[in-house]
């Protein structure tokens, strides 16, 4: 009897998130997620956009100085290989400019691939010394 190949299921990002936030919890790594995604009516889209909603600002941050950064932001994305166009779409190049400005601003910002990537580039950061910044008040 002939086997079928196993497909490998990837997890969604949802489910990469909350495993990662699962695990800071463990570790109390103070992890917090924006909630910019989703679906909503226009009417109140509207609204949370007068409110402060920007689209493509990163998933997480992470508020803790370290390595000469001020902190850390992820835009969490879905372990899988992505199409040119997928990288071009307006949602993605939003990301990278929310991504580039909060780097030219001294934080480390970046898109990580799937829970175990951003759980490593994590634990790196974490790793790091303390940033200390020192003010003249």
């Amino acid at each position: 009897m002939a086997t079928r190949p196993v497909k490998k299921i990837i997890p969604t990002e949802l489910q990469d998130q909350i495993a990662l936030i699962e695990w800071a919890n463990l570790k109390n790594i103070p992890l917090v997620h924006h909630a910019n995604e989703g679906s909503r009516t226009a009417r109140y889209g509207k609204i949370l956009k007068l409110a402060g909603l920007a689209p493509g600002y990163p998933d997480l941050s992470l508020m803790e100085a370290r390595g000469g950064y001020f902190g850390m932001f992820v835009e969490l994305k879905r372990s899988r290989r992505y199409s040119e166009s997928e990288m071009a779409s307006k949602s993605w190049q939003l990301q990278d400019k929310w991504l580039a400005l909060l780097n030219r601003n001294g934080y480390l910002a970046l898109r990580c691939f799937g829970f175990g990537e951003a759980k490593e580039r994590l634990e790196m950061y974490l790793s790091w010394p303390l940033t200390v910044v020192r003010f003249n008040v």
